[in-house]
């Protein structure tokens, strides 16, 4: 059914006034040609674009009326830079972990508060006790000893304490680096609160073999492996741990939770040092799919689009970034290339178009 409303969709444009021609700048006896045939009506075989023909690319002379029909819609090629990026993968980090460490670390800095009050109680009974039995005032020497083995035994239970909250700080630097230790060892109005509240997620950026960077950039985008709508990830540090499979150093970066769940994987880009390249932005519909290539449709005048190859099309927010091939200011189809590749497509014998002369 598709097919058959395509096929007269096309029929009625080819009506209105598609002229088909597959005109290159090397090759112009399909003019010579053309002129020797009888024009008909609303097809101009003769028309040629205001605008010099783009080299190997092929013409389509397209009436207003059809193009109306057809409902093609243009606009300009805007200037764009791009910075060449590397392509990582990054995984949404399971927090747990961390959560787990920081409610052990409350607890052993709770502790170490604990006994060290009681360590300061115990040295200040001691000492008064001790004044007490050198000036010979109501004080025993037992008194004093007793006061002595406590004052040891909450000394020692203090340093245990302090101990314990140095090794897990120790072990967390190991695991998760100085910065998301210290962030995550603070007890309040720390940018930890918005990765512990889901408001924001930790992703484990990879870097690809032989890609390793003295200095990561401070914002990356990532997207899912859809290559879907990309967010901002800002930088926290680097991992203390290398990936055990690519051995290449391994950075942290958060970014907004979103829909992001533990244990999704990303691509990553990152930017790489260095001048941006110049070039143009064509946008997302305009690109169109033929023989395994990328094509668009540039309007060189008022009736007339070429049909032209883009070459190493870099994805972007908002389209794709092509550094060579187009200039700003061309007129370029964002609604009805599809249309346009079908009918240049379509077979010619019986077209309507006018190049086949049965009788």
């Amino acid at each position: 059914m598709k097919k058959q409303l395509a096929a007269v969709f096309l029929g009625t444009l080819l009506a209105l006034g598609l002229g088909l021609r597959a005109r290159a700048d090397r090759d112009g006896d399909h003019d010579r040609d053309a002129r020797s045939k009888p024009e008909s009506a609303g097809i101009h075989p003769n028309a040629a674009p205001s605008e010099p023909l783009i080299r190997g690319a092929e013409m389509l002379e397209l009436s207003k009326a059809a193009q109306a029909l057809a409902g093609l819609q243009t606009q300009p090629l805007r200037a764009s830079h791009h910075v060449p990026e590397t392509q990582a993968y990054a995984t949404v980090v399971d927090l747990q972990p961390l959560i787990d460490w920081r409610g052990r670390y409350q607890d052993a800095q709770a502790q170490m508060a604990i006994t060290q009050s009681a360590a300061t109680a115990a040295a200040q009974t001691e000492q008064r006790l001790r004044s007490l039995y050198q000036t010979g005032h109501n004080a025993s020497l037992q008194a004093v000893q007793s006061a002595q083995a406590t004052l040891l035994a909450d000394q020692a239970r203090a340093e245990a304490a302090q101990a314990n909250a140095r090794m897990l700080l120790d072990s967390a630097r190991q695991q998760w680096g100085m910065v998301l230790t210290r962030w995550a060892a603070e007890p309040h109005a720390s940018p930890f609160e918005a990765l512990a509240l889901r408001q924001q997620v930790l992703l484990r950026v990879i870097l690809p073999m032989g890609s390793a960077m003295e200095h990561p950039p401070a914002r990356i985008h990532v997207a899912g492996p859809g290559r879907g709508a990309r967010a901002s990830a800002l930088f926290i540090s680097a991992s203390p741990q290398a990936d055990a499979y690519v051995q290449e150093p391994v950075y942290f970066y958060r970014t907004p939770a979103g829909t992001l769940a533990s244990g999704m994987r990303l691509v990553a880009d990152l930017p790489q040092a260095g001048t941006p390249t110049g070039g143009v932005l064509i946008p997302a519909s305009a690109l169109v799919w033929h023989a395994d290539q990328p094509w668009v449709f540039i309007q060189t005048d008022t009736m007339h689009f070429a049909r032209i190859r883009v070459s190493e099309p870099v994805a972007v927010q908002g389209g794709w970034f092509v550094h060579q091939g187009f200039h700003p200011g061309q007129p370029i189809v964002t609604t009805g290339a599809q249309t346009l590749l079908s009918a240049q497509l379509a077979p010619k014998n019986g077209s309507g178009a006018g190049d086949d002369d049965d009788d």
